[in-house]
């Protein structure tokens, strides 16, 4: 799992590089929103074959093939994402997400405490947080915008440590089968990407750091 999560990450921050650093680009995708529209559609795309076809994620190599694309697709999803802010705001969130999922994923697998019971428990808290975040798109408050990235750090951090004992645990009845590893590893690399994408939510609205494109 490690291996491959890995890989997944570092190809993200390979194709999403260029989307925060490069102004010019920033400049396009600010004009042209079609473009993450359809690196949405093809990751969520990707992502329901992964999730519905038992054969595609369990034949090697079109298992990797397609986690290859998702992960390709779901980079240029974070570069857009990454591309509102400010530079520095991708770079301190980075740091921050390396630290907390490693320091997650060593406690996931050292602690003795079970967290794969708990998926029902953390599913209505995704509910949850999507209402607040619908509520928080069209009322614009300031506050709330800064208690859902609080709130998503939180909760995904408790979904990383959640799926990874569930990849990582054969003895759990929740554990994930051997057969599923690609599959598994999707939801650790997803929960580590959400973790970015709300940490670096927070790291701009702490610092007001969100850039102007010009």
């Amino acid at each position: 799992m490690l291996g491959l999560l890995t890989w997944q990450l570092l190809l993200t921050a390979a194709v999403a590089m260029p989307f925060v650093i490069k102004k010019p680009v920033r400049r396009f995708l600010h004009a042209n929103p079609w473009v993450s529209f359809i690196a949405l559609v093809l990751c969520v795309t990707l992502l329901l074959v992964l999730a519905c076809s038992e054969t595609a994620r369990r034949r090697h190599p079109t298992n990797l093939l397609l986690l290859g694309a998702f992960t390709l697709t779901e980079g240029c999803l974070v570069g857009t994402g990454s591309a509102t802010y400010a530079t520095n705001a991708p770079i301190v969130g980075v740091l921050i997400t390396a630290a907390v999922s490693l320091a997650l994923i060593v406690y996931a697998l050292q602690t003795s405490v079970d967290f794969t019971a708990s998926g029902g428990m953390l599913y209505s808290a995704v509910v949850i947080l999507a209402v607040v975040t619908l509520a928080e798109h069209y009322l614009g408050f300031k506050t709330l915008h800064l208690l859902v990235g609080g709130c998503g750090s939180l909760l995904f951090c408790a979904y990383l440590v959640f799926d990874v004992q569930l990849q990582a645990s054969g003895e759990s009845s929740y554990a994930v089968n051997a057969d599923e590893h690609v599959f598994g590893t999707i939801n650790v690399y997803t929960d580590v990407i959400n973790l970015f994408l709300y940490f670096i939510q927070l790291v701009s609205h702490a610092g007001d750091v969100h850039d102007e494109l010009h």
